[in-house]
């Protein structure tokens, strides 16, 4: 007789993927770039707009706030149980490492080939996550204003939890 042993015995289970939720988020992330790149067509080609494309630019929108719900409800499934004092500090850390190492090489970048100069206010609250509260985000990186949302969720989170 061949004795079966359990080769996951003492891991933890893995995670289940839904490919459903994530195909979702991508098709928003997806429509959100193209929007970006069809709309902001003035700095590449001016004379440039493909036809019948005009209600896109809505439709981006909705899919902006369709991953951020979706992103929500993603953060909120992967931490099934409640957060405590002990995770409190991993769990920021995992965020904090997923955002900031390339957030901050972007704004430095952006800082450096730059059209326009900022305060050190604007910079400083960029690179802390406050744009839109202290300033506006950086022009030139303009898509930034979301981090700030994804940002203060990650902090209400904490209490939700």
């Amino acid at each position: 007789m061949q004795e079966i042993t359990n080769t996951n015995a003492g891991l933890p289970k893995p995670k289940k993927f839904n490919y459903d939720i994530e195909a979702l988020r991508g098709f928003a992330a997806i429509m959100v770039v193209f929007n970006h790149i069809l709309f902001h067509h003035i700095y590449f080609n001016k004379g440039y707009f493909p036809t019948g494309l005009e209600n896109v630019n809505m439709a981006a929108h909705l899919c902006v706030l369709i991953f951020f719900v979706l992103s929500g409800y993603v953060i909120g499934i992967s931490h099934k149980e409640h957060l405590t004092n002990r995770t409190i500090v991993t769990y920021l850390k995992k965020r904090f490492v997923r955002l900031y190492p390339i957030y901050f090489i972007t704004i430095c970048f952006t800082l450096i080939v730059a059209i326009n100069h900022y305060s050190v206010l604007t910079i400083i609250s960029n690179l802390t996550f406050t744009q839109n509260i202290f300033s506006k985000p950086i022009f030139e990186c303009s898509p930034i204003w979301s981090l700030n949302y994804e940002v203060v969720y990650y902090l209400i989170f904490i209490p939700i939890s």
